[in-house]
């Protein structure tokens, strides 16, 4: 694994606008590629189209330019303040079928208000916490939220209807969240702000976590090549520390259960061939 940024620019930029005769400072978001920005402030969310052209609508806003980031993990909201919670910092893992896997290594909170609570320092730092024991993982391009049987098969269903989508499609929220195993993305319940009502490019910002663990490893043996992959992933619905959560609630979800998913790819001259278990 390295850092990501050696390898890859990310995906995603972040400004600071700031009203000069109000003070009002809001978040802009936009595709290092594209002219399309997402604008976040408390309370609302407004789609950009062509973020040059609204600088240049907008001769009393101020735009400073922040970073690079890698996208948005969620949104949390207190009784009188708002965070928005963005991927900062990564680690590129490996490749699953020529797709890049990414683990989480660090967070940037940014208050949508100036102040903020005791009580809201202490969620964000349990939050911060989570994101430093290095489990979290993400891909732009497959989903690990599903075995690599059903991604495949998805793939293969959308080629039958000449319709590729592929992931973060744009959509409602209900849309959106149908490509992934709800159960296994862990900051689904940080976007469940968004799913009531939310402008439909905010969704092409946002990255579907899972909670585990995912290892790659390439093999080189009689000139050949082959790769062993490792991807353990847990079910969100009753997480917690084995000495706070135990046994089944009373829907029957299993404390912390895990799903593990062993593949091994062997490249041959003309191709591949995939085992998964």
């Amino acid at each position: 694994m390295v850092d990501a940024r050696q390898i890859l620019s990310p995906r995603f930029t972040y400004h600071r606008e700031t009203d000069t005769k109000t003070k009002v400072e809001s978040i802009i978001l936009g595709h290092s590629n594209s002219k399309k920005a997402i604008r976040v402030s408390k309370g609302v969310n407004e789609a950009i189209m062509d973020f040059d052209g609204y600088k240049k609508e907008n001769v009393h806003l101020k735009f400073d330019f922040v970073k690079d980031l890698y996208g948005i993990m969620g949104h949390i909201k207190k009784e009188t303040r708002e965070y928005l919670v963005l991927i900062d910092e990564c680690s590129l893992m490996g490749q699953i079928l020529k797709c890049n896997i990414y683990r989480v290594d660090q967070l940037l909170i940014v208050p949508l208000q100036k102040d903020s609570s005791v009580e809201d320092m202490l969620f964000v730092g349990y939050l911060e916490g989570l994101i430093n024991e290095k489990c979290h993982y993400f891909s732009y391009n497959y989903n690990l939220s599903k075995t690599l049987q059903n991604n495949i098969k998805e793939v293969a269903d959308e080629g039958e209807t000449k319709e590729s989508k592929g992931l973060q499609k744009k959509g409602t929220a209900g849309e959106f969240w149908d490509q992934y195993d709800e159960t296994l993305v862990f900051n689904k319940i940080l976007c469940k702000e968004w799913d009531a009502s939310s402008n439909e490019l905010l969704w092409d910002f946002i990255v579907p976590l899972i909670y585990g663990y995912v290892f790659v490893h390439a093999l080189h043996f009689d000139q050949k090549k082959a790769e062993f992959i490792l991807i353990s992933k847990k079910d969100c619905k009753r997480l917690g520390r084995r000495f706070v959560s135990r046994g089944l609630d009373s829907d029957g979800n299993a404390s912390n259960f895990v799903e593990t998913e062993h593949i091994i790819v062997h490249y041959e001259d003309d191709g591949y061939k995939v085992a998964s278990y």
